[in-house]
């Protein structure tokens, strides 16, 4: 994924002048993930608009696991540092797949690597990184 074409088709899919895109991927913040925060906390973009453009453009649905079911045996299954270094969460259980929101959930290796530490088959949704760690911060897996 280029950043020219995210910022592109995020010019498009929120209400978001340009100009305040351009400033923000021609500047020196090079996360992808601190510009979509600098978006939500001081453009007042809505998280959920920004989360479902941005996963659609991925190819991905959005969800906001703060919102969603998180099976937390699966998270002491998986273990909190692995959940943290590669930025996936387990949800729920749909069918004969574990579905977990990633931060980068086209990142296949993490992926395959998670099915296999797991030794169930994954189905993969997109989730913003701080997503993540709000959900754990919240539920006390983290401090």
């Amino acid at each position: 994924m280029s950043n020219s074409d995210l910022k592109d088709y995020l010019a498009r899919n929120i209400d978001v002048d340009i100009k305040i895109l351009d400033e923000l991927f021609a500047g020196k913040i090079i996360n992808l993930f601190d510009i979509a925060l600098i978006l939500i906390e001081k453009h007042g973009v809505d998280k959920e608009k920004l989360g479902r453009a941005w996963g659609d453009y991925l190819g991905f649905a959005y969800v906001d696991p703060n919102k969603s079911i998180v099976n937390k045996e699966y998270i002491e299954k998986i273990g909190i540092s692995f959940i943290e270094i590669n930025k996936v969460l387990p949800l729920y259980k749909l069918g004969k797949a574990v579905t977990f929101c990633a931060s980068n959930p086209t990142n296949s290796s993490v992926m395959e690597h998670t099915q296999r530490k797991l030794g169930e088959l994954v189905s993969i949704v997109f989730c913003f990184p701080f997503d993540i760690k709000m959900y754990l911060k919240n539920n006390n897996f983290i401090k």
